[in-house]
C-alpha cells in the first residue's frame, strides 16, 4: 500500500484505464459470482463457482443460493441433467476446439460430452474420469468437480472455458454464466465467449 509520501509509478489515470479494460480471468481462484443469462431474477438466488489445479486435475467448485430443487431421483432414456437443476463447466486445454462439457446436478448425476463444433453432432455419455461430490443444505447445494486435465491432452498451459447453471422448472427457468452476454433465447455453446479458467499459477 503506498503512504501518502509515495507517489504511484504511473498515472492514476492510467491505472484506472487498465483496471477497466484489463481482460476477464478467473485465475485468483476465488469464487466469481456468475450473472443471470437468460431467465426472471429470483430475490436471493444466487451461483457463485471457483477454478484452482491440483496436479492433473481442474478443480471446479459451485455455491448455488436458491430457495427450491427441481431434479428427479430416477432417469429415463429421454432424461438428461440439462433438463433439471445443474451446473456445468465447458473446458478448452488449449483454447479452442474440441472442448469438453461437464454437467453435475444436485441429486449427484453427470453427465460428460466432448464438442468437435458447436454445430456439428457431440459426442455424449463420456467417461473421462470426472470426481464429483454434492453437499445439500436447507438454502441450496455446493457442488465440486474435479476433471482429469490428461485425459483431455492438457500439456501444461492455461485453460480456457465457460461455467453455467440452470435453476427451476419451465416455463420460469433461469440461466446463469460466467462470460455470456444477456441472450433473449439461452445458447450455452459460444466458445468464442471463452475465458482464461486456471493457469498453473492457480493452484490449491
Amino acid at each position: 500500500m503506498l503512504s501518502h509520501l509515495q507517489k504511484p509509478p504511473f498515472p492514476l489515470s492510467l491505472l484506472l484505464f487498465i483496471s477497466i479494460w484489463l481482460p476477464f480471468s478467473a485465475t485468483a481462484c476465488e469464487p466469481v459470482l456468475l450473472k443471470l443469462t437468460s431467465g426472471e431474477a429470483v430475490a436471493g438466488e444466487t451461483v457463485s463457482a471457483s477454478f484452482s489445479l491440483d496436479r492433473n486435475q481442474l478443480v471446479v467448485k459451485f455455491d448455488v443460493k436458491t430457495s427450491g430443487l427441481y431434479g428427479k431421483e430416477k432417469y429415463s432414456r429421454t432424461d438428461f441433467p440439462f433438463q433439471f437443476d445443474v451446473v456445468e463447466a465447458f473446458i478448452s486445454v488449449d483454447g479452442g476446439l474440441p472442448y469438453y462439457e461437464f454437467e453435475l446436478t444436485p441429486l449427484g448425476q453427470t453427465y460428460e460430452v466432448k464438442v468437435l463444433h458447436p454445430r456439428k453432432p457431440f459426442l455424449s455419455g463420456l467417461k473421462l474420469g470426472m470426481d464429483q461430490n454434492v453437499e445439500r443444505r436447507p438454502d441450496g447445494w455446493n457442488a465440486e468437480m474435479r476433471i482429469p486435465l490428461d485425459r483431455l491432452g492438457w500439456k501444461g498451459g492455461k485453460i480456457k472455458g465457460n461455467a453455467f447453471a440452470i435453476l427451476g422448472k419451465k416455463p420460469n427457468r433461469r440461466f446463469y454464466s460466467l462470460s455470456l452476454p444477456a441472450q433473449e433465447k439461452p445458447r450455452f455453446h459460444l466458445p468464442e465467449h471463452f475465458v482464461q479458467l486456471a493457469a498453473p499459477a492457480c493452484a490449491e
